[in-house]
């Protein structure tokens, strides 16, 4: 029980710095776009 409760605890905590990642990364693509498009318009 303790092993899988460990194993859980670690797949949460992976898949919270995975969807951080790629949240930063959207951001950093979204960034310069957005950019671009207050310069076109």
């Amino acid at each position: 029980m303790i092993e899988i409760k460990h194993w859980e605890v670690s797949i949460q905590i992976s898949r919270c710095f995975f969807f951080l990642s790629v949240r930063l990364c959207a951001s950093l693509c979204v960034m310069p776009l957005s950019r671009c498009s207050t310069f076109v318009m």
